[in-house]
């Protein structure tokens, strides 16, 4: 490769080199230097630039082994083989730069970017030259600054990446900011249009729920070199499930249009008929279609966009939210979802592996928590059927002023319209846990005002719906979604009680990796916390060890292998304790619940049932034995004293299939010490999206000694589903 960036055709060709669709990705030949603070000019072509270190694109500086805050100056170039202002347009499209982005070509200033999530582009058709173009980009990814209350006042939108108690340091610590997500962390491209550029495409699908016809209204963003009259040309084509290649394509049409020079938008409509719907894995197949629109200009290609698409109708309806998907009822089997702090190093194939595995644990939706994640995730979601509630990156308190809840809007809609045409999505959030609604920060900061952020969420709230009205818009993730039984108040054992809210939100426990993942990350000589000094590491590694022992009440055991061993057996037992019982709760008031967190997304030890290496902890197998869509569950009291030898049992079943079943059999069986007791089968009709008891068990005068249930649900001596219950009677 040259110097210069190579040049990839990504489109059709025209024959005339004036009328060539172009993607140059910009890649190869970056240099980086973190700002020293002294004024300097680097954004010049000719200065002086022996000091920078090459670096890749894309990716953030962090994970290139550059601990830093704040401004570096990245510097590359590219080729462009001629210029052609007549009838070409050239732009600069960032695919996403954290957090503020300038940008100058040749030594002209071309723009500036805030958000850190967002695709942006510069039309630099009046800076750019023949040959060999240089290309300087100032980032600025900075700390907010620390005073005793920063974290109530921050002013950059990053969500988790910027404040969290699963980020670096913790959210509590001074040191809660290291470890900077800055860089330009998706590609960059250069790009030559003739004509008239597409600047974006949303596909706005619509499903008639009684006949299962389906139609689209095809919004177009074009900005026009020419004025005069443009064909637009689409294409429809479902693609195959597993190979995700477009069959031969079905559908086709046309519009002829017109367009002024600058800015248009304009609007087609797919017909009404019969179409593969997508879904979510558990109730049927996520069918895709690939959607071509071509622009053309008396005969020339003048723009293409290609973008996977599906058909699928979404609703929250009722006193109880239910979801409600192509006409259909869904439970919600939720996660939280955080991959990592550096969001470029995670590859499609790398949420490939992260959503087989939540399917494997039954879950069906994702909680994408505080913050937004690149393209490619959203893409594999929508190939493996997986339902997404995706948050707007506002996480606890923010600053008031009226210039930043515009800055927020205005992102949220970018947001929005980024990520609109991937069917996963189906619910947003503005953001989670705002300071109005958590009562808890007037014990943590002096200056906490009860009212904070609330005109804020109002119109963050207010710009998801006015953008989006196919979808579900949440005010925000409250409080009161986030019961935290067992870990900030109460103990497990509360989760018993009835809910009072239809969707938890967050609910969950920490618990230590494995001895070798955890030697990896704090080192074999400090596996034993005791000193000051060791006890921080841990902290900083987001281990919380008031909630731990105090709260929670889990024994520190005698040894390190002691205390992994009763933390992941609480996260375990709460985990599975927590989830059934909302499961039999079913609709009564609960419909959705979303564990947290799936993952552990640094070096660190908190509430992932997952840790960093992806390797699973005991409560990953909880949770699939909870969230199995057909569950036979065993209810029973958390409190019984182990001297009562009188326990009662209430078996369940719960039916998160929009399917009825019958000739099932649910068998019960008694075990003291593996040694089989007694054994009940029960014939029921299984209806569809249902949780009901079967019977009660009631056992009196047990004699000590520890004993099990299992509990299958069958059909033909086929097992389908399957659950445990351990207990002991004392003396």
């Amino acid at each position: 490769m040259s110097s210069c960036a190579k040049l990839e055709r990504i489109a059709e060709n025209d024959p005339s080199p004036k009328k060539q669709m172009t993607k140059v990705p910009i890649v190869g030949n970056w240099k980086i230097l973190p700002d020293t603070g002294k004024p300097q000019n680097y954004y010049l072509s000719n200065v002086n630039d022996t000091e920078f270190v090459p670096i890749d694109v894309p990716s953030n500086w962090y994970s290139r082994g550059i601990d830093h805050s704040g401004v570096s100056w990245y510097r590359s170039n590219f080729n462009v083989d001629s210029v052609d202002n007549s009838t070409q347009r050239y732009a600069l499209q960032f695919d996403g730069v954290d957090y503020f982005a300038d940008v100058w070509v040749n030594g002209d200033y071309v723009g500036f970017h805030e958000g850190y999530f967002q695709k942006f582009r510069f039309d630099v058709s009046t800076v750019i030259k023949k040959g060999r173009n240089q290309l300087v980009v100032r980032v600025n990814s900075p700390e907010e600054k620390a005073t005793r209350s920063w974290s109530l006042h921050k002013r950059y939108i990053k969500g988790v990446l910027g404040h969290h108690d699963t980020r670096p340091g913790g959210a509590w610590s001074e040191r809660g900011q290291e470890q900077n997500t800055g860089g330009i962390w998706e590609p960059v491209w250069f790009e030559s249009t003739p004509y008239a550029s597409l600047e974006n495409v949303m596909f706005m699908p619509s499903v008639d729920s009684i006949s299962g016809d389906s139609d689209a209204v095809v919004e177009v963003n074009v900005h026009a070199v020419l004025e005069g009259f443009y064909n637009v040309d689409w294409t429809l084509g479902l693609m195959d499930l597993d190979s995700l290649l477009q069959q031969p394509s079905e559908e086709i049409g046309s519009k002829r249009i017109f367009l002024e020079k600058g800015d248009n938008t304009f609007r087609f409509k797919l017909p009404s008929k019969k179409r593969k719907l997508w879904n979510p894995w558990d109730l049927g197949d996520p069918h895709l279609y690939r959607l071509q629109v071509r622009l053309n200009h008396k005969g020339d290609p003048a723009g293409e966009r290609n973008i996977d698409v599906g058909f699928r109708e979404f609703a929250v309806e009722g006193k109880q939210k239910k979801w409600i998907l192509n006409g259909k009822p869904v439970f919600v089997r939720g996660t939280n979802y955080i991959p990592w702090q550096w969001l470029s190093d995670m590859s499609y194939r790398d949420f490939e592996h992260d959503i087989r595995m939540m399917k494997e644990a039954n879950i069906n939706a994702i909680r994408v928590h505080a913050h937004v994640l690149p393209q490619r995730f959203y893409e594999v979601a929508n190939k493996m059927g997986m339902l997404v509630w995706q948050d707007f990156p506002l996480q606890w308190g923010y600053i008031d002023t009226s210039e930043f809840v515009e800055n927020a809007s205005r992102q949220a809609k970018e947001m929005v319209r980024q990520f609109y045409n991937h069917p996963s999505i189906v619910v947003w959030s503005a953001h989670n846990e705002p300071p109005w609604d958590a009562k808890w920060m007037k014990y943590k900061y002096l200056d906490y005002k009860k009212g904070q952020n609330q005109l804020l969420d109002e119109n963050v709230y207010k710009a998801l719906k006015e953008t989006d009205s196919t979808r579900y818009s949440h005010l925000s993730s409250l409080t009161s979604e986030h019961p935290w039984l067992g870990w900030y108040s109460g103990k497990w054992q509360d989760y018993q009680r009835p809910a009072k809210e239809n969707w938890i939100t967050e609910f969950g426990a920490q618990a230590l990796p494995s001895k070798m993942t955890l030697a990896s990350i704090v080192g074999q000589e400090n596996l034993w916390p005791v000193s000051k000094q060791q006890k921080a590491l841990w902290k900083y590694h987001n281990f919380q060890e008031h909630q731990t022992h105090k709260i929670a009440g889990v024994s520190k055991g005698k040894n390190i292998d002691e205390l992994i061993e009763n933390t992941q057996g609480y996260q375990s037992q709460l985990t599975k304790f927590a989830a059934e019982s909302y499961r039999r709760q079913k609709y009564s008031p609960v419909s959705a619940i979303f564990q947290f967190m799936f993952v552990e997304n640094w070096p660190s030890f908190n509430w992932g049932i997952v840790d960093y290496k992806r390797n699973t902890k005991p409560a990953y197998e909880s949770l699939r034995v909870a969230y199995q869509p057909l569950l036979p569950s065993i209810e029973y009291n958390a409190n019984r004293s182990v001297s009562n030898n009188s326990p009662k049992f209430g078996l369940w079943i719960v039916n998160d299939y929009a399917t009825d079943f019958t000739g099932h059999t649910l068998k019960y069986r008694l075990y003291k010490n593996s040694s089989l007791m007694e054994e009940q089968v029960f014939e029921t009709k299984i209806s569809r999206s249902s949780a009901f008891k079967v019977v009660d068990i009631h056992k009196s005068n047990m004699l000590p000694g520890d004993y099990h249930i299992d509990l299958v649900i069958s059909n033909e001596g086929k097992v389908i589903a399957e659950n445990q219950h351990y207990f002991t009677i004392g003396k």
